[in-house]
């Protein structure tokens, strides 16, 4: 009788956890990494989670040298076989191999490989954001742009398709209501022109120097200026109108 009751517990314990913890839950293998903890299907092989998990160790010292700082804490990471696995908690449309969500990595497999060789840059985008998920005083769709242009994979959003953008509040804005696949891919496709923006026209050092400007807690247009060396209304200027000539037809 016991026995049963726990049981009962335990599942009503698991169907009241939000949508994501379910399927993380699921994850029956772990390994523990230097900087992450890494859980994942059964159904992938050693081989491959020993793959991933180099991966993500390179991407960790990528971006800690970029920065010059760590996580306080091993990051959680959950890889799944399939896509299908983890599409009811699969927020981000715009990208099926891997991406960052309430603290935790998630990743999928099959878009993360080709020719049985990890693509770096998926993980790179993710543990950018990682790091940046860090730093309190960092509005989220800087940490976005940043993540995507770690990824150097800056036409993966697609081409912008909101004409009447014009300060760079709107894509925060934008981030935070955005509920729904359409909405979310709109969303992204700014922010990756915006990493394009920002890296053709200042390079990868200075987008490291804007986030050092975040770690040391300075408003939005002080960080711009210092680290970019020109006047914010200039900056989002020349950005709002590269935004509107890259507009898809």
């Amino acid at each position: 009788m016991k026995a049963n009751l726990l049981a009962v517990a335990l599942l009503v314990q698991v169907l009241t956890l939000p949508a994501g913890a379910r399927q993380v839950s699921t994850l029956t293998n772990a390994r523990q990494l230097t900087h992450f903890r890494l859980t994942y299907d059964r159904t992938i092989s050693d081989d491959d989670a020993g793959r991933i998990a180099k991966s993500l160790e390179r991407g960790f010292e990528v971006i800690h040298k970029r920065l010059a700082f760590a996580p306080s804490r091993k990051i959680p990471v959950s890889l799944f076989s399939s896509v299908e696995k983890v599409r009811s908690v699969l927020r981000y449309k715009v990208f099926d191999d891997a991406y960052f969500d309430d603290g935790r990595i998630i990743l999928i497999l099959p878009g993360l490989q080709e020719e049985g060789r990890v693509l770096d840059p998926a993980i790179d985008r993710v543990v950018a954001r990682a790091f940046t998920a860090e730093i309190v005083r960092c509005p989220p769709w800087v940490a976005e742009v940043y993540s995507i242009a770690a990824g150097y994979d800056l036409a993966r959003c697609g081409s912008p398709t909101r004409t009447t953008i014009a300060n760079f509040s709107d894509l925060g804005e934008d981030l935070s209501r955005a509920d729904s696949p359409d909405a979310i891919r709109a969303t992204f496709a700014n922010l990756g022109a915006t990493a394009k923006f920002l890296v053709e026209r200042y390079g990868d050092a200075k987008m490291d120097a804007l986030i050092a400007q975040f770690r040391a807690a300075r408003p939005v247009e002080e960080a711009f200026e210092n680290a970019f060396g020109e006047k914010y209304s200039l900056i989002e200027k020349d950005w709002a109108n590269y935004i509107r000539s890259n507009v898809r037809e």
